[in-house]
């Protein structure tokens, strides 16, 4: 028996596939019961094999598995969950011949659980019944069988861990689509055959307001019914993935940019209709950039769809932009500003203020200064605010600048004038919407000695695009502190007019696009005397901006103007230097003479 046990156990460590080593297991059980016939039988495999047997005549071997397998030896064994004989034992398949037989069975295991046994029937040359040396065998036969299918199993499951592991690692597990991993995987291996794929990069315009409105389990709902909507789209060739967020990927065969630009107008258009998600109908309406360029890699295809996808959300009235080489030299320039913004933040060494004057009346006596920021750095040079604000203001970094602005133009306006004229800072949107402003105002008032009279702060028609209920308690706040609040680049927006009807603000400043623009154009000075007009009639003072030479000037006090501020009057510049030319002014006579 033991040199039978170690044949079997040699045999069975060189098997490399459980069912083989089940049916070699059944095979030598065969040689070591003789004409015994031999059923290996697993109850929890109803999909793959579940029977192997020996000297069973082949037509009953095809019904076993039809038998109930809650009858017969088999089962008692697989309840007892030990070893059973019966001497006297009727063969299932042999209902009608009563003839009984010697049997015995076993239970077998999978990971601790029974699954089935192990059964020797005897054949016709057994002449007694099976002995305590043929139980041992079936239990030793039967352990094997145990031990082969619970590393089968084991097998699998890691299989099958291993095959989740590698999904995962390459699925997005909200979308099931292919992730930024796979996505890559996939463009580098058709850049490797010498291909040139087309990237679409889609984002979603107002998802955070889904968020923010209807919360996160709605929002992951959206991006589920966005992606199977995609999905539906893809034609032979072409294949989609979530990179993050709100962020998808549409990876289109090699083409031309009309075959690419149809996708994108595609897409775009069936996004643009409504979802139903959670009971509500949702619109969210994509951008979408499209990168079909020579690239060398799939990081720079996906970045330069990137940026042409933020050209897109740039555009007022479109939703689709190609990439071109001039948006990675915007992309280089303004990671260059960000940078060079965080670090000035540390001393604030490199921004500085100058100051333009405001003057009023028929003399042009000066009765203000805006203050102006101004920056200049080692590495991008001097850096015009229309191009480092809105980088400070995507960034966050703008209210420490609005705060240092603040608080310098106070100090150093000081020195302008005896300290007797007022001096207008600019405010962004952000530092504007904030509920601590007026407290920040008053102390930085407090610390800089300054009568809150000789501040104005200007703000733009962005500020109004936030809280409304924040926007008027914050002028309320700032008026009763005794700041004037005044409305800068009057004209430029869509709403002013409603806004000069709906809040208490002190002051406006017309754009100089009007001032410039009314110069011999009738249309344009009867604007101007309209905006003057109603202006004058609600008590709010006007500054003319962009006033550049004495036709402009002259217009403007036609048409009742009384407050102007542009180059004709002085250019903005540093405080000591405009002391300078105080002095200079004082000994020579007024800068600007009245006719």
């Amino acid at each position: 028996l033991m040199s039978r046990v170690l044949h079997i156990q040699r045999a069975v460590t060189h098997a490399t596939h459980h069912e083989e080593t089940l049916e070699l297991i059944a095979k030598m059980a065969g040689e070591m019961f003789g004409s015994d016939s031999i059923a290996v039988r697993r109850v929890d495999n109803p999909s793959g094999r579940s029977l192997w047997t020996v000297n069973i005549d082949s037509d009953f071997a095809q019904t076993i598995p039809l038998i109930d397998p809650k009858l017969g030896i088999s089962r008692r064994a697989m309840d007892e969950n030990s070893i059973v004989i019966d001497r006297d034992y009727r063969p299932l398949h042999l209902p009608d011949q009563g003839r009984t037989v010697s049997a015995i069975a076993a239970p077998i295991y999978c990971q601790g659980e029974t699954v089935g046994a192990m059964t020797v029937l005897a054949g016709p040359d057994r002449d007694e019944p099976h002995t305590e040396e043929d139980q041992e065998a079936l239990i030793i036969l039967a352990g094997y069988v145990s031990v082969a299918i619970t590393k089968a199993a084991a097998t699998e499951e890691l299989e099958r861990s291993l095959l989740e592991a590698q999904w995962r690692a390459s699925h997005d597990h909200l979308t099931g689509l292919p992730n930024r991993a796979r996505i890559i995987e996939i463009i580098e291996a058709q850049l490797s055959q010498g291909l040139t794929p087309v990237v679409l990069y889609i984002d979603f315009d107002g998802f955070k307001s889904v968020n923010d409105l209807y919360g996160h389990v709605t929002g992951d709902l959206a991006l589920i019914a966005v992606s199977e909507r995609l999905a539906l789209m893809l034609r032979a060739g072409e294949s989609i993935a979530r990179l993050a967020g709100d962020e998808f990927v549409a990876l289109l065969p090699p083409g031309s940019d009309q075959d690419a630009l149809a996708v994108a107008k595609r897409i775009v258009e069936k996004l643009a209709k409504p979802l139903d998600v959670a009971g509500r109908d949702l619109v969210l309406p994509a951008s979408v950039g499209i990168a079909n360029i020579a690239a060398t890699s799939a990081e720079e295809l996906l970045e330069a769809a990137d940026l042409a996808m933020y050209r897109a959300k740039s555009l007022p009235s479109e939703s689709i932009a190609f990439f071109d080489s001039a948006l990675r030299q915007d992309r280089t320039r303004r990671v260059l500003i960000e940078q060079q913004l965080r670090l000035s933040l540390v001393n604030m060494a490199s921004f500085t203020l100058n100051f333009q004057p405001i003057v009023e009346g028929p003399e042009f006596e000066v009765c203000a200064y805006e203050a102006l920021l101004r920056w200049d750095t080692a590495a991008a040079g001097v850096v015009s605010p229309d191009e480092f604000v809105p980088v400070a203001e995507e960034t966050g970094i703008i209210s420490q600048i609005d705060e240092w602005v603040l608080a310098t133009a106070l100090r150093e306006s000081g020195l302008l004038s005896g300290g007797k004229s007022r001096v207008s800072v600019n405010l962004s949107a952000a530092s504007f919407l904030r509920g601590y402003l007026p407290s920040l105002v008053e102390r930085i008032l407090v610390l800089s000695g300054t009568p809150a009279s000789r501040l104005a702060i200007e703000i733009t028609e962005r500020v109004m695009l936030g809280d409304s209920q924040l926007v008027r308690h914050n002028i309320g706040a700032l008026r009763d502190l005794g700041v004037a609040v005044v409305l800068d680049d009057f004209g430029v927006g869509y709403s002013s007019l409603s806004y000069l009807q709906d809040l208490e603000i002190d002051g406006l400043k017309i754009d100089r696009s009007f001032v410039q623009g009314a110069t011999g154009d009738r249309r344009g000075a009867a604007v101007l005397r309209a905006v003057l007009s109603l202006a004058a009639d609600l008590g709010i003072e006007t500054v003319a901006e962009g006033v550049e030479t004495r036709e402009q000037l002259e217009l403007l006090q036609s048409l009742g103007c009384s407050h102007f501020q542009g180059y004709f009057f002085g250019r903005p510049a540093p405080v000591d230097q405009l002391m300078r030319q105080s002095s200079e002014i004082a000994m020579a006579g007024p800068l600007v003479e009245p006719r």
